[in-house]
């Protein structure tokens, strides 16, 4: 009976199992520890006003808080987008 565990084709896939395995368990573990920022009450006034105040300690130049107001506001108005298509649609 315990002589096809020692086929290739057979540990392969036990391998496998086993990886795949490790893979789900540390993933799920990295969701419980870490905390989502890509929630949607991301209040991104708050996080503007956060990089003007690295900024302003220095830990930050111009060039990159301008980048990152960009970046901001282009997720500002995706959530925009994505509450005004979800209000359409359940009405």
């Amino acid at each position: 009976m315990w002589d096809w565990f020692s086929s290739p084709i057979v540990q392969a896939l036990l391998g496998v199992a086993v990886l795949l395995a490790a893979v789900y368990v540390g993933w799920q573990a990295i969701i419980a520890l870490r905390p989502s920022t890509c929630k949607v009450d991301t209040n991104v006034d708050r996080l503007a006003q956060n990089f003007e105040e690295m900024q302003l300690e220095g830990a930050l130049s111009d060039e990159e808080l301008r980048t990152i107001k960009s970046v901001l506001g282009r997720t500002q108005d995706k959530q925009k987008q994505n509450s005004a298509q979800q209000g359409a649609g359940s009405s």
